[in-house]
């Protein structure tokens, strides 16, 4: 018997396209791809702070300290 189409949880898929986003804005901040990852998983942690950070010269692993 063949299955149906599969649905997936709107949580998660709402869940995966905010850091999927959150990504992206670090990203073009100036974060690098490894910690961009980090902080965009943590939405515990303020994106605006983030970004405060990268664009007052902060480098990205110094953001994730800081904010982590």
């Amino acid at each position: 018997m063949g299955r149906g189409p599969t649905r997936t949880d709107p949580v998660d898929t709402e869940t995966t396209n905010l850091v999927a986003w959150r990504y992206s804005q670090l990203r073009l901040a100036g974060s690098d791809s490894d910690n961009a990852m980090i902080v965009s998983q943590r939405t515990d942690i303020s994106l605006h702070d983030a970004i405060d950070l990268l664009d007052h010269h902060c480098p990205p692993n110094l953001m994730v300290a800081i904010l982590t």
